[in-house]
């Protein structure tokens, strides 16, 4: 910063001269310090490895580095300076956009980065850049300029354009073998779609684990499990496999694991939905990197080969349906189709018939080796070699039979046998489908297998065959072979008892139809059962009569359908058993037992036969249903559950019982028994049974007994009647005896009221009398000691006579003792009127029936008139009463009679006590008897009474309030208190009276009673 000192004056400005030379060396300073730092500016731009410049407002260059310099072929950067893109060695149009970028950028003050650009420098070369620019701003932030880079980029872009087009190049190349491989795909779609089985890839891991890497769509054909359950659980198909099975068959993987050799076996399974099968499977493993092994191998369900010749034709059938019906694609890379198709046992094949009449095979799998010895590249290039292995006799067949496929475009399938050149003979089977090409060639996809062994089993099926033959003419049953193709039934083979038994050669049967056999009328019986077996599937068994050699005969015929691979019944076994014989002795037994029917139905007990194993009857007369009211068939139907289910609940255990006494009765012993049964009409019926042993095993043991049921409800209603009527009467004869008791009871406390009231009358009178006049006598009393007084002051000196008489009747002791006396007297009137009071209370006779009164005054006057019985006696001591009287309102109640019950409660409380002190006295022992009321709820009070005394013992507190019950000596009791209380309280006024004891501990009354009655 320069800093300027003027001294100023009117005239002229003098510049200090020591600050002018200071200032001059700062500039100086500056200018060198400044041209350093454009040096150093310089040099680091140079060596920056983009080229750099800077422009005016105007697109006018300011500035560049040495690489845009050299681009610009100005020489050297300061060069630059002054010019603009037009005067450099761009193109018109290349000027014109950089000028057009500039402009925008300072216009919008927005950097633009990155910007894809040509450009034609001083060389004459076209370089692709990658530029950046930047506005430059002055202090106070307007744009002044525009600041760029950029960097040279065509190497990067010529190496992007020759990717490009190497891109353009691989993709073509990848299209074409896309193409390629599509086409090698669905060739081997096509043959593993034919293929029967399941055609898959096994592995091994060094850890035991297991893992399907492929899985054709055979898989839901053998195993009916989709191919993507068996990748992501292997354990599937082990798991289907039979238990006896899986050791040897895990034992057969780890032996082709160890040794590397080819893997064939044979195991059984059971699928998903129950079905058994046979299946075997051969593999070809391979030791893959990482100690895994790979088996690639197929399985097939040999299930009918383990059957007759009509189950491998079976078997057949189905490989060729599972062949038609494969419609899921392999989208697997060619390779893995081509190793499969190698590994899987036996040949797959294309065979091409071409139009001219030539044949080739335009791929056959490696099994050509195995089968036919001969390499599968020899066989493609000549397919002769295929054909000439065939055997002669076979050969004419075998072309034939590819000219009716051609023609028919049906599947083709043929077995046919082969020499190879090792001398060794083979059978084999072909199975392939035709598809007619645009070109009109015929291709067939198939597959050929070695049927060697199957071969041998039919040769050993027909020696059994032969063994069954021998046994099927030696039986001596009628046995035949029915044909059912077309409307008639055929007969194609019958046993030698069946020619026999119709008086018959073989000629004369076999051949004919059963109409031809037996005539018209037979054959319309004959031909609906074997319909009914044909369309059912399943054997059928019924008897049918025939006229054979002039005689009627009855049979016993079982039809069996015979099925071919397809499941369609194409013959029909028959077997007849001869039961003429049976039928007649079963006629006679029915009209024996028809007689003996009549004879037992006409009974009218019911007869029945029970079996004592089986638990149920198994013979009862017609009697049965119309003493129970069930049907035959119910009661059929029932079978063991009958007598459980109809018989009284408490007589189920003594028919049981008696049950085991029949086991051990004898023979003609007849044991008796009554009891109930439930009829229909839901009513008990009573039954008398009779039962003797019917039947034993040869051992001894009863087996069944005869039984004879009469009913005898009506008698037992008439014994219950007179029951009912004897216990009825029994009860009345004692309601007799209560009632008389009772009014005897009552009567007596009638009287006792009577008297109580009476004497309660006539106490009460003179009683008024005493109390009324003892007022007077004690203010007279008063007066004349006041007045003795008075002549003691005025003449204290009487005369001699006077005053030996105030000593002999002791004056001054008459004057005390007669306050004493008429206090006493007062005390005594008082208690007289309270013993009237209670005793009027007791008896209530001045007072209504049924009317509301104070509880309390009640359980007083009765304690009143006890108290002589609560005081100590000689050798007993007093009753202590203890009153705990809660808040109870006036009761609605017959005082009399509830005084009655507080009054046979508390005596028998003081009765208690009182045996105690008797029996074990003890002057420590305090009788007491507690007597607490409270109101439960709104409308019942209770009043409890309880005693300290020895307790009531619990098979005693049962009875306590029955009549004449009493536990007290003869004399002493009536039994008949207790008994009157319950009545008061629970009959007369709908309360509750109960006891409570503990022995030893004492005894607790409660009654409980409403305190208004609705």
């Amino acid at each position: 910063m320069l800093s300027w000192v003027f001294a100023m004056n009117e005239n002229s400005i003098t510049i200090n001269k020591s600050i002018y030379e200071s200032l001059v060396q700062e500039n100086q300073q500056l200018k060198t310090e400044l041209q350093w730092s454009q040096q150093l500016f310089q040099l680091v731009i140079d060596n920056i490895p983009h080229s750099v410049f800077w422009k005016d407002r105007n697109s006018v260059y300011l500035g560049c580095n040495r690489n845009f310099a050299k681009d610009a072929g100005v020489g050297e950067p300061e060069n630059i300076v002054g010019k603009s893109d037009y005067d450099l060695p761009w193109k018109q149009e290349e000027a014109d956009f950089f000028r057009e970028c500039d402009k925008r950028v300072m216009d919008s003050a927005v950097p633009e980065l990155n910007i894809i650009e040509t450009q034609v420098q001083a060389d004459g070369n076209l370089f692709w850049l990658d530029t950046n620019k930047i506005p430059l701003r002055d202090s106070e932030g307007n744009v002044v300029g525009i600041f760029g880079t950029y960097e040279n980029i065509t190497q990067r872009k010529q190496v992007e354009e020759n990717l490009k087009k190497l891109n353009e190049t691989l993709e073509t190349k990848v299209k074409q073998r896309t193409a390629q491989l599509q086409e090698s795909k669905m060739r081997l779609s096509r043959l593993t779609d034919n293929v029967p089985g399941m055609i898959y890839q096994f592995q091994l891991n060094p850890d035991d684990s297991i893992y399907f890497p492929y899985v054709s769509s055979g898989c839901w054909e053998i195993l009916e499990v989709e191919p993507e359950k068996m990748y992501n659980d292997a354990n599937l198909l082990f798991r289907m496999i039979y238990a006896e099975d899986l050791p040897k068959l895990k034992q057969a993987i780890a032996s082709s694991a160890q040794t590397l050799q080819n893997w064939e076996y044979e195991w059984r399974i059971t699928t998903v939905s129950g079905k058994q099968k046979w299946l075997k499977s051969v593999a070809k493993p391979l030791l893959q990197r990482g100690k895994s092994i790979l088996w690639d191998g197929c399985i097939v369900d040999i299930s009918q080969q383990k059957q007759a010749e009509e189950a491998l034709q079976k078997l057949n059938e189905e490989l060729e349906m599972r062949v038609e019906e494969r419609t899921a694609a392999l989208y697997q890379t060619e390779a893995r189709l081509k190793k499969l198709a190698d590994n899987t046992p036996g040949m797959i094949y294309e065979f091409c018939l071409h139009p001219d009449g030539r044949m080739s095979f335009p791929y056959i799998s490696s099994g050509c080796e195995e089968i036919y010895e001969i390499k599968a590249s020899q066989a493609m290039q000549n397919s002769k070699l295929v054909f000439d292995a065939v055997h002669p006799q076979d050969l004419p067949q075998l072309q034939q039979s590819i000219i009716t496929s051609a023609q028919t475009l049906k599947i083709w399938k043929h077995q046919y046998r082969v020499s190879t050149k090792n001398g060794k003979q083979r059978w084999l089977k072909g199975v392939s489908k035709p598809e007619l090409q645009s070109d009109n060639s015929i291709i067939w996809y198939g597959f050929t297998i070695d049927i060697t062994e199957q071969k041998k089993v039919e040769a050993k099926l027909r020696e059994q065959e032969q063994f069954l033959r021998s046994i099927y003419d030696g039986l001596e049953h009628n046995i035949y072979v029915l044909d059912v193709e077309g409307d008639e039934l055929r007969c194609v083979g019958i046993n030698y008892y069946g020619l026999r038994m119709m008086g018959l050669s073989a000629a004369e049967v076999v051949g004919k139809t059963v109409k031809e056999l037996f005539g018209q009328e037979a054959a319309a019986d004959i031909y609906p059962k074997c319909k009914k077996c044909i369309e059912t599937g399943t054997a059928i068994t019924y008897e049918e009569i025939l006229i054979l050699q002039g005689r009627e005969m009855c049979f016993l015929t079982t039809l069996n359908p015979i099925k071919d691979i397809q499941g369609q019944v194409y013959r029909l076994i028959g077997t007849t058993l001869n039961i003429t014989e049976r039928k007649q002795a079963e006629e006679k037994l029915k009209a024996s037992q028809h007689f003996i029917q009549s004879i037992t139905d006409s009974i009218p007990n019911t007869l029945y036969i029970y079996d004592i194993e089986e638990e149920r009857n198994i013979y009862a007369n017609k009697q049965i249903t119309i003493t129970l009211g069930y049907s035959d068939k119910e009661i059929k139907a029932w079978g063991d559950k009958l007598m459980p289910k109809i018989t009284h609940p408490e007589d189920l255990k003594k028919i049981i019982f008696q049950r085991q006494k029949v086991i051990g009765a004898a023979d003609r012993d007849i044991l008796e028994l009554e009891y109930r049964v439930k009829h229909s009409d839901g009513e008990y019926r009573w039954l008398y049974d009779r039962r003797t042993v019917f039947a034993r095993h040869k051992d001894g043991k009863v087996k069944q007994f005869l039984g004879v049921a009469t009913d005898i409800t009506k008698r037992k209603l008439a014994e219950l009647y007179v029951q009912e009527k004897a216990i009825e009467l029994e009860k009345t004869l004692k309601q007799l005896q209560l009632t008389q008791a009772q009014l005897i009871q009552t009567e007596k406390m009638s009287g006792l009221g009577q008297m109580v009231a009476g004497v309660a009358h006539e106490i009460n009178n003179p009683a008024n009398f005493i109390h009324a006049n003892l007022s007077f006598i004690d203010a007279h009393t008063k007066d004349l000691i006041g007045l003795l007084n008075l002549y003691q002051r005025h003449y204290p000196n009487p005369v001699p006579e006077i005053q030996e008489e105030i000593e002999i009747i002791e004056l001054d002791f008459v004057e005390k003792d007669l306050n004493n006396i008429l206090r006493s007297m007062e005390e005594g009137s008082r208690r007289i009127r309270e013993i009237v009071l209670s005793l009027r209370n007791f008896s209530r006779l001045d007072e209504a029936d049924f009317k509301q009164v104070n509880i309390h005054e009640g359980i007083d006057s009765t304690l009143m008139i006890l108290q002589n019985r609560l005081k100590p006696k000689p050798h007993i001591n007093g009753i202590l009463v203890v009153k705990e009287y809660g808040n109870l309102p006036l009761v609605e109640c017959y005082p009399s009679q509830l005084n009655q019950v507080f009054m046979n409660v508390l005596v028998n409380a003081i009765d208690a006590l009182e045996e105690i002190n008797k029996n074990n006295f003890s002057e420590n022992f305090i009788p007491q008897i507690t007597i607490y009321t409270k109101q439960i709820n709104k409308n019942i009070a209770q009043i409890c009474i309880s005693d300290n005394g020895s307790g009531i013992p619990k098979n005693v507190t049962s009875k306590l309030f029955d009549p004449f019950f009493t536990t007290k000596e003869v004399g002493k009791g009536t039994g008949l208190g207790l008994s009157i209380s319950y009545q008061i309280i629970v009959e007369k006024h709908g309360g509750k009276l109960f006891c409570e004891s503990t022995p030893g501990k004492g005894t607790n009354f409660m009654i409980e009673i409403p305190i208004i009655h609705k």
